[in-house]
């Protein structure tokens, strides 16, 4: 993906222009981040809409020394983070919120369906180092490179981190007897 930074690099924009483009770039994804990390579709669209208030807020101090797809990735993982680890979070089961968001009715609950919500809901309790990996990876689709990235560590590490969640996931749901 090629930030728009790139794209805008040569024109003068004004701080609220500049949000804008961004938003228009980036709000789709970091929504998808959010929901696939907090389980819940209004959570995360409060979620990004703090993030790119944060953006806003810090422009003057973003010192470009990553892209700006990965620092407002960063921002969200962040805030997500702390989301998570506020009081409201905990309050909120997030296997039920994913089925209301989906708008899942008794008549969808296949097989297929059922095993899905399984393993989010197994995800969701993973640890958080591989939570996120999962999340970036499988739902928002990002490379390992841009994970390491956006999380700032090894490409390694990303890789380690994927197999080891995998083989919780795979131990979990065996366990569970799918």
């Amino acid at each position: 993906m090629v930030g728009v930074g790139k794209v805008i690099e040569n024109v003068q924009l004004s701080d609220a222009d500049l949000i804008q483009v961004y938003i228009d770039e980036y709000y789709k994804e970091v929504k998808k981040i959010a929901t696939s990390y907090l389980g819940d579709c209004s959570m995360a669209e409060d979620i990004a809409q703090d993030v790119f208030i944060k953006v806003y807020n810090n422009l003057k101090s973003f010192k470009r020394k990553s892209d700006v797809f990965t620092w407002i990735y960063r921002i969200t993982i962040n805030h997500c983070r702390d989301y998570v680890k506020s009081a409201n979070f905990r309050k909120v089961d997030l296997t039920e919120s994913f089925i209301l968001n989906r708008m899942v009715t008794q008549s969808d609950f296949t097989e297929e369906v059922v095993e899905r919500i399984n393993t989010i809901e197994k995800v969701s309790e993973l640890p958080v180092k591989f939570k996120e990996v999962i999340i970036l990876y499988y739902y928002n689709q990002l490379t390992t490179r841009e994970i390491a990235k956006t999380l700032r560590i090894r490409e390694s590490t990303v890789r380690t981190r994927l197999t080891r969640a995998r083989q919780m996931l795979e131990t979990q749901l065996k366990i569970d007897g799918r």
